[in-house]
């Protein structure tokens, strides 16, 4: 289905940049931040007193330990295990949004977490200053959900870093992991895959939003494709979405109370990465590609329901269609509104 789409915006740019995500080798590739040292995990971790071994791996740790506390026994410098009474040793793993870390006593199965779920040290992102570089800050309180896609299986489930909104997919319907920007992404096929992410309070357009990902787009001959949406009212309209119009466009749209309005620029080419992001600030839509602004125009309001997101193809009228022949990579959810600087980051890997 060809969506029709009205005040849609144009401008053209070209470029495109690599985001960053690695195993480091030793402690010189963690020098993101003071303290930084490369586990015998191959991945880094930073100082952090909430864990019990005094330190948390970073946000881009691989192999499910991106934000969790680094066991005593594995934790570089470490002087000996967690113990409870007696010798009964407490396995650290990672656990559900509102304790991200808990520790669980063998002996008992008792679980408790030495996380303050409220605490601003309860997640960590990664902001080195190039590829090789991750620390220990906090995540954006604002950042509602990330897809990195680095499982090595999707199997049902797509994994939000923030932990709040886990997508779901079916056993044909869920894209394959492949080579990303830098580490694994998200290869939809085209015909019927695609990620749904129940609705929460947390993903309502509030006051302000930002919509951002990494796309590659491997066919020219298409006709209206969605990367990422917030479905309304069982419409060809959509609260949010960001995705190519069936005429050679790549946009950013939001649903007003009585019309959609686009803003984007000319699909910059197929079968490479390239970098998009639809902010809205409660006054202005604006479209950026590669970290560039390149088209904006004015919106004051924002229709929306009860619908969820989803990742590869859109919803209307009830229908999953207007499905992605190529992949998605850090997909990313705000409920503020990023500025020019922020935005330019996340397409440069910062």
């Amino acid at each position: 289905m060809v969506k029709m789409r009205g005040l849609v915006v144009f401008a053209l740019v070209a470029g495109c940049s690599a985001a960053g995500a690695f195993a480091c080798e030793d402690d010189d590739d963690c020098a993101g931040a003071d303290g930084g040292a490369c586990e015998p995990t191959g991945f880094c971790s930073f100082p952090d007193e909430e864990c019990g071994s005094g330190r948390r791996y970073g946000q881009w740790a691989g192999d499910g330990l991106a934000m969790a506390c680094v066991p005593d026994d594995v934790a570089s410098g470490s002087t000996g295990t967690a113990t409870g009474d007696g010798d009964t040793v407490l396995t650290l793993t990672s656990s559900d949004p509102t304790t991200l870390t808990t520790a669980t006593n063998a002996d008992t199965g008792e679980t408790t977490s030495p996380i303050d779920p409220d605490s601003s040290t309860s997640m960590v992102s990664p902001t080195g200053t190039d590829d090789t570089a991750t620390t220990g800050e906090p995540l954006d309180p604002d950042l509602v959900a990330w897809y990195r896609f680095e499982e090595d299986d999707y199997a049902g489930t797509v994994i939000d870093e923030v932990g709040l909104h886990d997508g779901t997919c079916g056993d044909q319907t869920c894209p394959v992991p492949i080579m990303g920007v830098d580490g694994n992404a998200a290869g939809f096929d085209g015909i019927d895959d695609i990620v749904h992410v129940a609705t929460s309070d947390l993903l309502q357009v509030g006051a302000e939003l930002t919509v951002a990902l990494w796309v590659r787009m491997d066919t020219a001959d298409m006709d209206f494709v969605s990367l990422a949406a917030k479905a309304y009212l069982d419409m060809t309209v959509d609260t949010w979405e960001l995705g190519c119009d069936g005429s050679g466009n790549l946009e950013f749209w939001l649903a007003t109370m009585t019309t959609s309005v686009g803003v984007g620029t000319e699909l910059p080419g197929v079968g490479t990465w390239f970098h998009v992001a639809g902010v809205w600030d409660g006054e202005t839509v604006r479209f950026y590609l590669d970290g560039a602004l390149v088209a904006e125009d004015v919106v004051t309001q924002v229709a929306q329901d009860d619908h969820g997101v989803t990742l590869g193809a859109g919803n209307d009228f009830g229908v999953d269609e207007n499905f992605l022949h190529g992949a998605l990579d850090e997909v990313r959810i705000y409920r503020r509104a990023l500025v020019d600087d922020e935005v330019a980051a996340l397409a440069s890997g910062l």
